[in-house]
């Protein structure tokens, strides 16, 4: 495997390490930063090999798990195309096949497509840094880029809106927040895919030589010639496609990103649900309590569709009884009658029950409060409850502290 040679043969520029994090940079937590990037694809040598071998699997084994079975004859032409160009190093002219050619790119092709572009990055500018979210909400904030991604848009009109509110949430969404979704990502993102596709096909288009040789996006009887180093004949210097290509590799990086959060998020889910279950069956032995089967059967259903803060709300509530009925606190019939209230359909532990019961706690304390000052105040034998227990030696009125 020859080494990545960057633009300039006079000045070798080093490849610069970063602490940019992407997906699979939780798999070496300990490790150095610069060991770190080069295990998850910032050496653009490891990135070259990697994408290779990728390639060499899609094309024996094409993803077609997220594609009709149509497109996977094309699928594996194109694939094949690409390989040849990225054997004889001319990555550009790989990395542009892949977006202007009519072929789903599903999350294996995009991961390979990743790493593809860190190689031609590492040898268009020697460093293997790429751009940051921020960088990304900069560039989508700017109102002649925003304009330029939509006039791209194709779809139908009442979805126009849909669109152009993605591309500005994505722009204004902040770092660490939850408001931009999937959906926003995957529609910026296709959004910029779909201009680097325009701007790839008007500019370098496939021309035949004399010779009847095809030659992939030359550029020579295209008109992108202005867009060619004259030296080189490099499209190197093409700073709108470059700028485009970093710009879509943040934007799939993130959104990789947050589909590894959403697994996360989902796994986690189903283990509450799990524990809810757990509390049930905790309440269920205790003495007196009455949840027969058909009951048990009936709360599985309605856990089945909780959400994270309904869930919590409804295994607090079942904690909570559980340990009253073991205190004595109340007696099995009112935990039975407790119970029973939430078998109604209309109780659906949601965030607005649980402030209005917070409330409603508020209210019963400070009224209880108050009624013990008054107590204390007319000579009264007060019994302060610490931890829901009465005191065995209630504090008398006008008693002082020792």
């Amino acid at each position: 495997m020859g080494d990545v040679v960057p633009i300039d043969k006079n000045e070798k520029k080093n490849a610069l390490p970063t602490n940019r994090a992407v997906v699979g940079g939780n798999v070496f937590p300990n490790e150095s930063p610069e060991l770190r990037n080069k295990s998850v694809g910032y050496d653009p040598e490891l990135d070259r090999a990697v994408a290779e071998a990728e390639l060499e699997i899609l094309i024996k084994n094409l993803d077609v798990s997220e594609i009709n079975q149509q497109g996977t004859n094309g699928q594996r032409e194109v694939l094949e195309k690409v390989k040849a160009e990225f054997k004889a190093g001319d990555f550009f002219s790989a990395l542009a096949r892949i977006i202007r050619e009519d072929i789903q790119l599903t999350n294996r092709t995009l991961w390979m497509f990743l790493r593809l572009n860190r190689v031609y990055q590492g040898q268009r500018a020697g460093t293997t840094d790429m751009e940051e979210m921020a960088d990304v909400r900069n560039n989508l904030q700017e109102e002649s880029t925003a304009k330029e991604l939509i006039s791209h848009y194709s779809g139908p009109q009442d979805y126009k809106n849909a669109v152009e509110m993605a591309l500005k949430t994505v722009a204004n969404g902040k770092s660490g927040t939850t408001e931009v979704g999937l959906d926003d990502l995957e529609l910026a993102s296709q959004m910029v895919r779909n201009a680097l596709k325009a701007e790839l096909k008007d500019k370098y288009e496939d021309v035949v030589s004399f010779e009847g040789k095809q030659h992939g996006l030359s550029g020579l009887e295209s008109p992108g010639v202005k867009d060619q180093d004259p030296i080189r004949g490099s499209f190197n210097n093409n700073e709108k496609i470059n700028g485009y290509l970093r710009l879509y590799e943040a934007l799939t990086v993130e959104l990789f990103d947050k589909q590894q959060r959403a697994v996360e998020k989902d796994s986690t889910l189903k283990f509450k649900k799990a524990d809810v279950k757990a509390s049930l069956g905790k309440l269920q032995k205790s003495p007196g309590v009455a949840i027969n089967e058909s009951m048990l059967g009936w709360f599985e259903n309605k856990i089945s569709t909780m959400d994270m803060d309904q869930l919590k709300y409804f295994d607090f509530k079942i904690l909570e009884l559980f340990n009253q009925v073991g205190r004595s606190e109340k007696t099995p019939k009112e935990a039975n009658d407790e119970i029973a209230s939430w078998l109604s359909e209309n109780r659906k532990f949601s965030k607005e029950e649980l402030h209005a019961e917070l409330e409603e706690r508020k209210t019963q304390n400070k009224s209880r409060d108050e009624q013990a000052i008054e107590a204390l105040r007319t000579g009264k034998v007060v019994e302060m409850p610490i931890r829901n227990q009465p005191i065995k030696n209630p504090i008398e009125p006008k008693e002082r502290a020792a």
